[in-house]
């Protein structure tokens, strides 16, 4: 163990202003291998200590409790860890592909995670696949070399899979510390792809000037499917009314006034005066005026800010976004124009309100 740690001690020495970059980069895709080699190393260990059950020497419940409290993994992980290593022990070949850095950790998971679904005499045309294939494909090239020979030698076995992956579809949002809107999920593969596919179309870059990375422009083909559903009426109602993002706030705060309190959205709380004065710019309006907080004093009927008829006249004027090219059924009437758009034929004009 003193020897490992020296050689790791060594590494992390290095002065990287000294390597050029070609030996940069052949440092890199070492250490990437004997990473792995490692990782197979792990596997190894944690497979003994588990047939052993020295985890109980500790006080521990099992190998995985034993990984977590030991190796400061989570559950999730330290489960992963001792079923990968559980299953590595029936693929020798895969193992020894893995220790010998032929294949990547990642391609000898893919592996483990098919035991689970194959019988016994299946395993061995697993374990050749693997260490035959493994080094010509990455990990997701491998999952489906995989999944095609589960299906081939057993087809409930990929079905399995899949169900159990349906059984455990979540989807999650919660607020985080900064501010922002976590969404985590987990779907199986149809759904997966059926949403993937909704979003695509939506997740286009909008022209060469579009410098939004691949995953803000799925954040915001998402919020762009979500506003599409709530503005098309297909959904159903909820309380007598349509489903709709609703935001109170005071009129000092639309007016920008200093002092005024922040807006509050009806599921995730405050959000800025700007944010709602942007809102407000194009959506129904409903006027309480209140005596305090609790006695409301009168309750106005809602207002469109934006007319219909005054969206069909910026359609027509303008056929889109002036910024980025992008399609009516995308736009907000809310933004000055900027820059100006191009010449339009004479007509009427219609304000300072902008599709975006």
């Amino acid at each position: 163990m003193g020897e490992l740690r020296s050689a790791v001690d060594a590494l992390a020495a290095l002065d990287l202003d000294d390597l050029d970059n070609t030996t940069l980069g052949k440092l890199i895709v070492e250490v990437s291998r004997q990473h792995d080699r490692l990782d197979g190393i792990r596997h190894r260990l944690v497979g003994e200590h588990d047939r052993r059950l020295a985890w109980k020497t500790d006080g521990a419940r099992s190998e995985k409790h034993w990984l977590a409290d030991r190796c400061r993994l989570s559950p999730a992980e330290a489960a992963t860890r001792a079923n990968t290593a559980r299953n590595l022990d029936r693929l020798p070949a895969t193992a020894e592909a893995l220790a010998d850095g032929t294949i990547s950790a990642g391609q000898a998971r893919v592996a483990a995670q098919a035991v689970r679904d194959l019988p016994g005499d299946a395993l061995a045309g697993l374990d050749q696949l693997v260490a035959d294939s493994g080094a010509g494909t990455d990990a997701a090239g491998l999952r489906s070399a995989v999944d095609d020979y589960a299906h081939s030698v057993t087809p409930g076995s990929l079905a399995a899979r899949q169900e159990r992956a349906r059984r455990t579809r979540r989807l999650n949002g919660s607020r985080t510390a900064d501010g922002a809107v976590c969404l985590e999920g987990r779907f199986d593969l149809v759904d997966g792809e059926t949403v993937l596919t909704a979003l695509a179309p939506l997740a286009a870059p909008r022209g060469e000037d579009d410098d939004r990375t691949a995953e803000q422009r799925r954040a915001d083909a998402l919020v762009a499917l979500a506003k599409m559903a709530l503005d098309g009426g297909v959904l159903p109602e909820r309380g007598g009314v349509r489903p709709h993002v609703t935001v109170v706030v005071d009129l000092p705060t639309l007016l920008g006034e200093l002092g005024a309190p922040a807006a509050q959205l009806d599921r995730l709380g405050a959000i800025s005066g700007d944010a709602a004065r942007r809102l407000a710019c194009d959506a129904g309006v409903c006027r309480v005026i209140t005596n305090g907080r609790s006695q409301i004093l009168d309750a106005g009927r809602s207002t469109r800010t934006v007319t219909p008829a005054q969206r069909r006249a910026l359609a027509v004027r303008d056929g889109g976004c002036v910024r980025c090219g992008a399609p009516i059924a995308w736009c907000e009437a809310h933004r000055p124009r900027q820059p100006p758009p191009p010449a339009h034929p004479p007509g009427k004009e219609f304000g300072p309100n902008e599709f975006d």
